[in-house]
């Protein structure tokens, strides 16, 4: 009898201990937990994801994935999610070492990526990301696709379950995307002459998808001041409106649009609150769009981009 019970016993322990241990895959049949890095990301995933699970956004609009400072409640909601969405180390520096410790099988990085369209770097003279690589991946539809198709594998292999219903909401929002992509390129087909400078260097894959003509940018890191000669020769461009992301700098931006002579239009690269995806890129477009319809067409119809 009581070797009985000991092995009641052992049999009890070791269900609890595999319950435990499991954490996260032992709740994942009930409701995914997913952690994305910025807003675009959480567009997406829930485009996916539907009621099969939460979507939290680590990072608020109002802060810059350069620079910023994780809580204590952070670092909480990175090791309790099931699945972690962030761009990576070159936009997102300070998630780095946490999510280290999380491993592959949690962590989607998107900028590895296979099939990834890249502008040329000298189609925005260069850039201040790691390697020359502009991280800001959301603001083509074609990148879009690819992302979305990684989130859904990845959403997949935590439910196959429910893997009918993922694929059949990735493949609605892929449908959705090429119809995007077509009406903005129509819509910007008018104006892609036409000259432009950005505040910040930081628009080169919605520039090189739309083959649009960007002549420079102002500074290449949002947060720090350019210099003297850099501005003399920007100021000196066939540009004909300055775009800036409403987020950085905008009273800085405003004195040299005054200076220059040139139209302001806020950009809104991160999107808003509760956007979908594709109406952070019908907006996008159509602040472009706005921009360059105020603008003079370049010289020789030509971008020095």
């Amino acid at each position: 009898m009581v070797m009985l019970m000991r092995q009641v016993l052992i049999l009890l322990t070791f269900w609890t201990l595999t319950v435990v241990t499991g954490g996260a895959r032992a709740e994942i049949p009930g409701d995914l937990r997913v952690l994305v890095s910025i807003q675009p990301l959480a567009a997406l995933t829930r485009a996916i994801l539907g009621d099969l699970g939460q979507v939290d956004t680590l990072l608020p609009l109002s802060a810059s994935p350069h620079h910023f400072a994780l809580r204590t409640s952070d670092l909480r909601r990175l090791r309790q999610a099931h699945l972690v969405v962030w761009m990576g180390p070159a936009l997102e520096r300070p998630l780095q070492k946490p999510l280290a410790a999380r491993g592959k099988d949690v962590v989607l990085t998107l900028v590895d990526l296979e099939g990834l369209h890249w502008p040329a770097v000298a189609a925005r003279g260069g850039g201040h990301h790691s390697g020359d690589r502009d991280p800001h991946i959301w603001l083509a539809p074609r990148n879009g696709i690819v992302i979305t198709e990684a989130i859904a594998a990845h959403l997949i292999r935590l439910r196959p379950d429910a893997e009918a219903a993922l694929r059949r909401r990735a493949d609605g929002l892929i449908d959705e995307l090429v119809r995007l992509d077509q009406r903005v390129r129509e819509r910007l087909a008018a104006v892609r002459d036409r000259g432009f400078i950005t505040y910040h260097d930081g628009y080169g894959h919605f520039v090189q998808a739309y083959d649009l003509q960007q002549l420079g940018y102002v500074t290449k890191v949002p947060d720090r001041r350019p210099g003297a000669r850099h501005l003399a020769a920007m100021e000196q461009l066939a540009a004909g409106c300055l775009l800036v992301d409403s987020a950085y700098q905008h009273g800085h931006a405003a004195a040299i649009a005054a200076r220059w002579g040139l139209a302001l239009v806020p950009l809104e690269p991160f999107g808003r609150e509760r956007d979908t995806y594709p109406q952070l890129l019908d907006r996008l477009a159509e602040n472009f769009y706005v921009c360059l319809n105020m603008a003079s067409k370049t010289p020789d119809g030509d971008g020095n981009g």
